[in-house]
């Protein structure tokens, strides 16, 4: 860890499942799955994993991603993720993704994106760290 973050205070963040973190927006438009991601979900539905493929994924500049449906996360029903106790890692991982741990970022787009931001529980930046290298679900 490097001396000097902006964050070595930590920062605060409490999910409000608020949905908002679904919407295509600007840079954050898709969900990048892995094979895991879809077992673990096509299995929380009760469908196969071919299934859900069929249903819920596509291709997007060679990387496998969850389809948009109406300007959101198809996985987003009634402004809450229908699988989320098995979402993706990226969406486990939100907010502390390297992209958005710049001082500029996080205080002009994730903070004005996430209501969530500020809220919550605070994370060390050792915990941030464990996040970002193992891809380990925000609690």
């Amino acid at each position: 860890m490097q001396d000097g973050l902006w964050y070595a205070k930590g920062l605060r963040f409490g999910c409000l499942r608020c949905g908002k973190c679904c919407l295509d927006e600007g840079p954050y438009t898709e969900v990048y799955v892995t094979r895991d991601d879809i077992a673990s979900m096509a299995a929380f539905l009760g469908i196969y994993p071919h299934e859900f493929h069929h249903r819920f994924v596509k291709r997007s500049d060679g990387f496998t991603v969850l389809k948009s449906r109406g300007g959101a996360c198809v996985m987003l029903q009634d402004k809450a993720c229908k699988v989320y106790p098995v979402r993706p890692r990226q969406c486990r991982t939100w907010p502390f993704w390297a992209e958005n741990l710049s001082r500029h970022v996080w205080y002009r787009e994730v903070r004005k994106r996430c209501p969530g931001v500020g809220q919550g529980r605070l994370y060390t930046p050792e915990e941030i760290e464990r996040i970002l290298l193992s891809g380990l679900p925000v609690s």
